[in-house]
């Protein structure tokens, strides 16, 4: 994977709805408290939306996994794949620093639109 280009599977949750963050990241402590003691997080092979206790879907992950996101922290098993639990809260942590960056470029540009360019 050449690091300065985003792989397509992240690219393609760019061009998804994200639900944004207010403030800090939620998992920002739990990340930083857990340190080399990661848990993870299973996917079910048969689960293939997002649901209520996981910010993404197995085929989404899946995708990850082929574009090389994962190396390392993600593997299948018979049931689904299994991903650890920090590399799930990265993820999520670039997904919403990517959605604030677009909600402010906006907020910039209609600025800009609005003759206040120095705001």
């Amino acid at each position: 994977m050449a690091d300065n280009v985003i792989p397509a599977a992240l690219r393609d949750l760019m061009g998804q709805e994200w639900k944004r963050e207010v403030g800090h990241s939620m998992f920002a402590g739990r990340y930083e408290k857990a340190g080399a003691d990661p848990s993870y997080y299973h996917h079910r092979h048969d689960d293939t939306e997002v649901g209520l206790t996981a910010s993404f879907s197995t085929p989404e992950i899946a995708a990850l996994m082929r574009d090389g996101v994962l190396d390392g922290l993600a593997r299948e098993n018979e049931h689904g794949l299994t991903v650890n639990e920090h590399a799930e809260h990265a993820m999520t942590d670039f997904m919403s620093d990517v959605y604030q960056a677009w909600d402010k470029l906006n907020k910039r540009l209609g600025a800009v639109r609005a003759g206040r360019a120095s705001e």
